[in-house]
């Protein structure tokens, strides 16, 4: 026996249009053969596998947003529990350099002596979420301006688990940001300054 599946789409009674699946079969009987088929109605299976289609494309833009974002996880305390490969990258330490440390660790010396972090998690616990743009440090001592927000984690019984931050490097979009700025002042001292030479000529 051999059975050959094909795929097409056929018309319910109904009229609309569904997915089905035609299988045929020939069996030898005595010397002649033996033709039989099923009709079957996919849609269901065609449903699920675009839904795992369209999980498998989220899961795949997640892993790109990972390297672009930063998410470093803290418990209660504002130790650093875990974080993902993306804030590896973008702030250069490896697991076992912050694994344990507190997460001003990443903030300026200013930052850490205003006790920012610690003010943001009090916010995060009591809002849910905090949104924040500042200056953040690297493993070099370099800086970059970071957008992100601090979001509280709890437990089903309402208990802070701890705080996960995301955030990115925009430091680029600043910078261009500062420089159109500077170009519109820039213009719009020469539009006055040509006001003024105007009006003095009258």
């Amino acid at each position: 026996n051999s059975w050959v599946g094909v795929e097409f789409i056929g018309v319910h009674r109904d009229g609309t249009e569904i997915p089905v699946e035609i299988s045929f079969g020939v069996a030898r009987h005595g010397e002649s053969h033996l033709f039989t088929g099923f009709i079957r109605d996919i849609r269901q299976r065609k449903e699920s596998e675009r839904q795992l289609r369209e999980t498998e494309e989220r899961f795949a833009l997640l892993v790109r947003l990972a390297e672009e974002y930063a998410i470093i996880i803290m418990g209660p305390d504002g130790k650093i529990t875990t974080w993902n490969s993306g804030a590896q990258r973008i702030f250069g330490y490896v697991d076992q350099e912050v694994v344990g440390k507190d997460g001003s660790i990443f903030f300026t010396a200013e930052d850490q002596a205003a006790g920012t972090l610690e003010k943001q998690l009090r916010t995060a616990e009591m809002e849910g979420q905090v949104l924040d743009e500042r200056w953040q440090v690297r493993k070099d001592e370099s800086t970059f301006w970071a957008s992100g927000s601090t979001v509280c984690l709890r437990a089903e019984d309402g208990t802070v688990r701890g705080f996960a931050k995301i955030l990115r490097d925009i430091t680029e979009r600043k910078r261009m940001e500062m420089s159109i700025k500077e170009m519109n002042q820039e213009l719009k001292i020469r539009v006055q300054r040509r006001t003024a030479a105007l009006q003095e000529s009258k």
